[in-house]
């Protein structure tokens, strides 16, 4: 990998950063006393760069803006391609040699404001997927379920969905005064896969949620009172 930053004028900075990756896969069935699959291994072989540029505008002493952009892509580890393990009763994931890397494209903007007593963020951002990594349904040799553990269960599998995205935003403020210190932050992700599989939520998003302090301070004694709460988790 390789990294640079360039001030190229007293109120703006440029970073940026490459990375090659090279992600080799190689598992064997050896067993098939349980899982008679139609292929005895899984062999992959995947590479790609991955950058980050990123524009820093920092106009005056308490103030800065950014802006963001990073290309990235995530190779499927050995559960996502070669294991056989039961999400919930009823349900048996199972392997899928033909899983494909998902790719990434991400922008960024955030503003932050710092004084003494001070200090504000906020920011968004979203995130274009190509070929996500995704669970949904699956067939092993034309079989739409399968015996596991002695229970008739639905196959799914790990696909590529070809197109979804991951947009929020997120917020926090400190305020310190002499003896009263308050602390907030808010974070809101929304994920979705757009083709094939419409209006399935990405996995592993969180609802909306924060958490919050408010600090008591005294030369040798401290009170805190702190709060978290988190939305709603759809199904």
């Amino acid at each position: 990998y390789a990294k640079d930053s360039w001030r190229f004028h007293p109120e703006w900075r440029l970073n940026f950063g490459t990375r090659w990756t090279s992600v080799l896969l190689s598992a064997n069935f050896n067993e098939t006393q349980f899982y008679d699959f139609s292929f005895s291994q899984v062999n992959q072989y995947h590479q790609a760069w991955s950058t980050s540029t990123s524009v820093v505008y920092t106009p005056r002493l308490n103030w800065s803006f950014s802006y963001l952009n990073g290309v990235g892509f995530r190779a499927p580890n050995l559960d996502d391609v070669a294991k056989v393990f039961d999400s919930q009763p009823g349900n048996v994931i199972v392997p899928n040699p033909d899983l494909e890397p998902e790719y990434t494209n991400t922008h960024e903007l955030s503003a932050r404001y710092k004084s003494e007593h001070i200090q504000l963020e906020a920011g968004t951002f979203f995130t274009a997927y190509r070929d996500a990594i995704v669970l949904r349904d699956f067939q092993v040799d034309g079989r739409d379920s399968i015996l596991y553990e002695g229970q008739l269960s639905k196959v799914q599998a790990n696909v590529n969905a070809q197109e979804a995205l991951l947009l929020g935003g997120y917020m926090s403020v400190k305020i310190q005064g002499k003896h009263l210190e308050l602390f907030q932050t808010l974070n809101y992700t929304y994920g979705d896969v757009l083709h094939p599989f419409q209006n399935i939520p990405l996995d592993h998003i969180p609802p909306l949620f924060g958490k919050g302090q408010l600090n008591y301070l005294q030369p040798r004694w401290k009170a805190s009172f702190e709060w978290v709460f988190n939305g709603e988790k759809g199904l």
